[in-house]
């Protein structure tokens, strides 16, 4: 099988499925494109491609443009300096040994832990931010600074992510997807030919089962992408 690494390949894949060259298709090639966007519409919702990035040092009412890729912001967070609370690492976890003679609970050590962690942070909460899209940029509140700011910026992936790129684990999801939405047009244009007429009968043809397919395999995506978008956690940076 020929490698599928493009829109215009996986154009002619989908046709091969659908048993192009022997069967006629009521299809078109631009049918067939919007069948792919809509797919890629669909993985986007679910598998964004995720940039980090930080910015050290900042003070006052930030203002960050978006990298030229990015069309939004996933999370955003704001950190002590690092040589703010280096001291602070080594006084608590090396020395706390020290101060308690006998060992503490394990529900106690996280406590302690997780106060210590959530202290590092600006004013322990995620901080002040918006995003103006129409200007592309990226508003952070630092005014109680300085802060180290970490953002994970959203970027729109393409068909070349999921057939060679960083999402290819879901190229055959991907494809598969693809297929099902050219059914479904299909479906609909030759259920306008079902029982016509004809001498000895009815015209029938296959668009009903062709329908129940394609919405079967879209619906058991959707929730595959669905649980896998689950799997994505927030960083924990530190």
């Amino acid at each position: 099988m020929p490698a599928v690494t493009s829109k215009a390949t996986a154009v002619a894949y989908v046709k091969r499925k659908l048993g192009d060259p022997t069967v006629h298709l009521e299809i078109t090639d631009d049918q067939l494109d919007d069948c792919i966007d809509d797919v890629l519409r669909l993985f986007l919702q679910y598998l964004p491609v995720r940039r980090p990035a930080a910015y050290m040092n900042q003070v006052g009412d930030v203002s960050i443009d978006f990298p030229a890729t990015a069309d939004g912001v996933l999370y955003c967070t704001v950190l002590r300096p690092k040589e703010d609370i280096a001291l602070i690492n080594v006084s608590i976890w090396e020395l706390m040994n020290r101060f308690l003679p006998a060992r503490i609970p394990i529900g106690e050590y996280y406590e302690l832990r997780s106060f210590f962690e959530m202290y590092q942070r600006a004013r322990g909460t995620d901080p002040t931010w918006a995003v103006d899209r129409g200007a592309s940029k990226l508003y952070v509140d630092c005014y109680s600074g300085p802060y180290d700011i970490y953002v994970v910026w959203s970027e729109d992936a393409t068909i070349t992510s999921f057939m060679t790129g960083d999402k290819r684990t879901w190229q055959d999801d991907f494809l598969r997807a693809c297929v099902a939405e050219a059914k479904l047009v299909l479906a609909t244009v030759r259920g306008k030919f079902g029982n016509v007429p004809v001498p000895g009968g009815a015209l029938t043809t296959d668009s009903d089962a062709m329908k129940s397919e394609a919405t079967l395999t879209l619906t058991e995506t959707r929730t595959k992408l669905a649980n896998a978008a689950k799997a994505y956690y927030q960083p924990v940076i530190g």
